[in-house]
């Protein structure tokens, strides 16, 4: 706030001193003061700033009322520069605007239109302003301005080229401006670690199960879910069918809970979200295929596999010819186990997800690693599981820390802070979920950022709770959110060469034939003749060229700013 004052300041005495001092008077233009009391002036002494003499009534009095008004407000500002500066206003200064406000009161009290004009005119552009602008114009631009100060212009030249050093000088910083764009990459400021507000004890507080006390629950848990599972329409298909479908759903449920340690009341709540989807996916196939109801419950499922994990099939096929993880299954019966562990899974996962469902493949990422994992079966007693502490909190923990402060409990609500300088936009180099879900969608990425994927007889699931996401997900964006023109020009580049092409083709085929026999400054900018003409006009694809790099380097994120320097 002091340089913003400092700075105000300093243009108040540049454009004070350039008012009083800079500007010259114009010989022989100069009015007799002491002929202000009169009633009348010499018609020679404002002949130089008179009103247009087409001038209507109306634009008469537009006029008078324009120039007052502006006399009126540059006494204001001169009164309170004076009692800023005192002694630094110059004295003629006083007495010129006091005059041209006398002359002022006279063009108030005239009767007759044209000589009020006449007496405001002469007030401001001869008495104030010494014969430099003449406001004699009833509409835009209203002024004409005759001043011929080199020192003048040299002054304004000298405030544009400061304005333009102080804009660059900004426009290095993080908050850059709207209309300019950061040459450099800012770096954020350091981070420190959110101060969240919350009543949990922490869950070494409580410890883990015993194998024993495992052994009991899974059969309290195995009970709940086969009561929920008689309780759906689909225990009626299991009788027609072969095998004990429910048993094995059951079962699935059960050995993640205690494998990963998923929290109970999450795998209740994804046992029904799974059973819900089952049963729509069967009621479609019945209704495609009604002379042929047996099987249902398999086509049902390999339906609801093929709809809910099509991406991530895919997905794991371009990962896995970067990676050799997976162990592959040779037995035949195995496959309907395997696409039921592949669903329950990946429903879990994302179940405890919570604001990491923004990024589906970090999602896919996590289940295909637990897939491929030898379960560790360590279960925390508390509300907070192993799978919520070890893997999807040390996650959400960066995600948070890049926007916000801390979390508070305001009105027995959570209140998030967001970080100083976040409240209008966000910065452009700060990473946001597509950014990060940008780096688990590339595989040759992933695999860069995460070296322990491409090694061999690892525990990946001790690997996955090791790593440290503030580090790997920090410089993986891609993109810049930039405020600036650069990106509106990146973005529409093409429509801008093609309006600007066609524009000088039309020119070129519409101007007159040249003058092939012009010489000096008779000679046209772009040639006389119609091929030096033509490469003129190609030098656009060049300049096109030039402009567009610029603006796709201001629109860089930094990980492709990295890769193209290597």
């Amino acid at each position: 706030m002091a340089v913003v004052q400092y700075i105000s300041v300093l243009l108040a005495l540049i454009s004070v001193q350039a008012k009083l001092k800079l500007w010259p008077y114009s010989d022989g233009l100069e009015v007799d003061l002491q002929r202000l009391n009169q009633e009348e002036l010499e018609g020679d002494e404002c002949s130089s700033c008179m009103p247009l003499a087409d001038s209507n009534e109306e634009d008469l009095l537009k006029v008078q009322r324009f120039n007052c008004e502006r006399i009126s407000k540059a006494n204001t500002d001169f009164s309170r520069l004076a009692g800023l500066y005192g002694q630094a206003v110059d004295e003629s200064w006083k007495t010129r605007i006091s005059n041209a406000q006398k002359l002022c009161d006279q063009a108030t009290n005239a009767t007759d239109v044209l000589k009020q004009a006449e007496l405001a005119t002469c007030a401001w552009g001869v008495v104030l302003m010494r014969n430099r602008e003449c406001c004699n114009i009833p509409g835009p631009p209203y002024c004409v301005s005759s001043a011929q100060s080199k020192w003048a212009r040299a002054s304004v030249l000298a405030l544009a080229v400061f304005g333009s050093l102080l804009a660059a000088a900004v426009a290095k910083c993080c908050q850059g401006s709207f209309y300019s764009a950061s040459l450099v990459r800012c770096e954020q400021p350091e981070q420190t670690s959110p101060s969240v507000s919350s009543t949990e004890p922490p869950t070494g507080d409580f410890g883990v199960y015993t194998a024993g006390e495992i052994d009991s629950l899974d059969q309290k848990l195995k009970e709940d879910l086969t009561r929920r599972w008689k309780g759906c329409t689909l225990v009626e298909l299991v009788k027609s069918e072969p095998g004990d479908l429910s048993k094995e759903v059951v079962d699935t449920f059960a050995k993640f809970r205690w494998d990963f340690d998923f929290q109970e009341d999450s795998v209740k709540n994804q046992f029904e979200h799974f059973v819900s989807l089952w049963r729509s996916h069967c009621a479609a196939h019945a209704d495609r295929r009604a002379a042929d109801q047996g099987h249902l419950l398999e086509r049902g499922l390999e339906s609801l596999e093929e709809e809910l994990l099509h991406g991530f099939l895919a997905w794991r096929d371009e990962l896995e010819i970067k990676v050799r993880l997976r162990p592959g299954q040779s037995a035949v019966g195995a496959l309907r186990k395997q696409k039921l562990e592949n669903i329950v899974l990946y429903l879990l996962v994302w179940g405890e997800a919570g604001n990491l469902r923004f990024m589906p493949e970090m999602l896919y990422f996590i289940t295909y690693i637990l897939s491929v994992s030898t379960p560790p079966r360590i279960v925390h007693k508390g509300r907070s599981s192993a799978f919520l502490v070890d893997i999807v909190r040390p996650i959400y923990k960066v995600v948070f820390e890049e926007h916000h402060e801390c979390v508070a409990v305001k009105s027995n609500k959570d209140a998030k802070k967001l970080r100083e300088g976040f409240d209008t936009y966000l910065p452009a180099d700060s990473a946001n979920y597509d950014d990060w879900n940008e780096l688990f969608m590339d595989a040759d990425r992933l695999c860069t950022t995460l070296e322990w994927l491409q090694e061999n007889d690892i525990d990946t699931y001790h690997q996955l709770k090791t790593v440290n996401w503030k580090q790997k997900l920090s410089g993986v964006k891609t993109h810049r959110e930039l405020h600036s023109w650069w990106g509106v020009f990146a973005a529409t580049h093409r429509l801008w060469f093609l309006h600007v092409l066609l524009y000088l083709l039309c020119m070129f085929i519409v101007s007159e034939s040249l003058a092939d026999d012009a010489r000096g400054w008779k000679v046209y900018l772009a040639g006389n003749s119609t091929q030096t003409c033509l490469s003129c006009v190609g030098l656009l694809v060049p300049l096109h060229i030039f402009a567009w790099r610029m603006g796709s380097w201001f629109t860089t994120g930094s990980a492709l700013r990295r890769h193209c320097n290597k």
